[in-house]
């Protein structure tokens, strides 16, 4: 493994941990390896930087919505005086109500065609056969991969699995728990 890849450029992993095999934490890739309490608690902060984000700049934007709708509503509706204010109320609470109407019916519509209708399925597994044929593998060879806890694959030069090594991990006596 060089420290340089394939275009000459030394990448922030490469300067900083040039002579160390770095190992990132399973779950940066796979969020379900962390544990219920380590979710809560990035879930609680990503909550609170939302909440902040919020409280910052909803106002502004309810500011500036405001604004525009007073003085639009002032121009159009207070002092249009050739149809008057009663008009373009009425027109626009008939407008309201008829777009409503038509929500409730498509809701209805779709209530109607889809009610306990799933349409979705979840994909078959894929097996092992299917597997070993796609990689042009034996099918023992799969499961032997599927099993294992560590996998080495070796690649030519089209990419093609040429070889597979599983090595065994060393397992880490845990101390007894004494009550």
């Amino acid at each position: 493994m060089g420290n340089e890849n394939k275009m000459g450029i030394e990448t922030i992993l490469d300067k900083n941990f040039k002579h160390e095999n770095v190992v990132l934490p399973a779950f940066i890739d796979r969020p379900d390896l962390q544990s219920w309490s380590q979710r809560g608690v990035f879930g609680m902060l990503a909550a609170a930087g939302l909440m902040v984000w919020l409280y910052l700049f909803i106002p502004l934007l309810s500011l500036l919505a405001w604004w525009f709708g007073w003085h639009r509503f002032d121009q159009y509706i207070v002092h249009d005086y050739e149809h008057g204010f009663s008009q373009h109320l009425t027109s626009l609470v008939a407008v309201i109500m008829i777009l409503g109407l038509m929500l409730l019916a498509w809701a209805s519509y779709n209530i109607l065609r889809f009610y306990n209708k799933e349409r979705r399925h979840p994909m078959p597994d894929v097996q092992p056969s299917d597997m070993a044929h796609f990689y042009e593998l034996e099918t023992h060879m799969v499961e032997q991969a599927q099993g294992a806890q560590v996998n080495l694959f070796f690649y030519d030069r089209q990419g093609k699995i040429v070889d597979m090594a599983f090595p065994v991990l060393e397992q880490v006596a845990q101390p007894d728990k004494k009550n």
